[in-house]
């Protein structure tokens, strides 16, 4: 299921979504309000994703 409206698409996590997401863990404004404040790498950053993939077929939950 993607919900949109005139300013937000959301919608399932993808591998090729690591290029956006990358830039937002690795945003250190954004990332000291979350858990230890520690920025993500790639592999980090790709990983959570597999996992959000994972999840979502799995349990059918996930990030969208």
């Amino acid at each position: 299921m993607n919900l949109n409206s005139n300013r937000l698409l959301i919608g399932h996590f993808e591998r090729s979504d690591l290029e956006q997401w990358f830039l937002i863990e690795s945003d250190p404004e954004v990332r000291k309000y979350i858990l230890d404040g520690s920025i993500l790498n790639r592999e980090q950053s790709l990983a959570y994703i597999d996992q959000n993939i994972d999840s979502y077929a799995k349990f059918n939950f996930g990030l969208a």
